[in-house]
């Protein structure tokens, strides 16, 4: 991943700050190990001397394709706009029961505020409603602000109780012309926009490949739309 203008990298106590933070919140990550993969997910729970501890992976059958010494690039979101990504090896499975495996404590974080893919706003190209979000329907009360192939800003009367980090399961969303779509995903951000809204920014966790598919063809047919009214 590139360095952008309005990324920062930080070190010393602010990096162990940062870490001890998102450990304590149990924070969720995503963890790119192959270019030709999708990654996978797990959470952050404890930082050692030399080595972050992370408990559990998404999908399980992860650990099997991970040697000792592998690579691994991990973003998460924590109390703030954007994302922090460090690039550390893996060290393998703690202990000899469970899933929890240990990762190299980083000297360096990178802090990333750009936007890394293109969002479409409903509003003004078609329509996207949330109908529930875990066991609870929306009605009318939560909007989709913009959607893109990575997550959706998701707006609502009032201040949510979800912390930035946390996960949600199974949010319930129709888009314009395809069938009902049921997600998980990660809340990169949080905060009061000028209409008065709050909004939550989140990041889709595991698309599988048709889920994939529907989103891009959704996202197409918008950007056609605003195409059209550009010319």
């Amino acid at each position: 991943m590139g360095k952008q203008q309005n990324d920062e990298t930080i070190r010393g106590v602010e990096v162990d700050n940062v870490l001890e933070g998102a450990c304590n919140d149990r924070t969720r990550v995503k963890i790119i190990f192959d270019a030709e993969q999708p990654g996978f997910y797990s959470n952050m729970v404890h930082l050692f001397s030399n080595y972050i501890l992370f408990d559990g992976f998404t999908p399980e059958d992860i650990q099997e394709k991970l040697p000792k010494d592998t690579p691994l690039e991990t973003s998460f979101a924590f109390r703030s706009h954007g994302y922090y990504s460090f690039n550390a090896n893996y060290l393998g499975i703690k202990g000899s029961v469970g899933s929890q495996f240990m990762v190299e404590r980083p000297t360096q974080i990178t802090h990333i505020q750009r936007r890394r893919s293109y969002r479409v706003e409903p509003s003004a190209t078609l329509p996207a409603e949330i109908l529930a979000i875990g066991k609870a329907r929306t009605g009318d009360k939560v909007w989709v602000e913009n959607i893109s192939i990575e997550g959706v800003c998701l707006s609502f009367p009032r201040p949510a109780s979800i912390r930035i980090g946390a996960r949600v399961q199974g949010i319930r969303i129709r888009l314009a012309n395809e069938k009902e779509l049921l997600m998980d995903a990660v809340v990169r951000s949080a905060f009061r926009s000028s209409d008065g809204r709050f909004r939550l920014g989140m990041q889709w966790e595991v698309l599988d490949h048709e889920q994939h598919l529907v989103l891009q063809r959704y996202i197409t047919q918008c950007q056609r739309m605003e195409a059209k009214r550009r010319r």
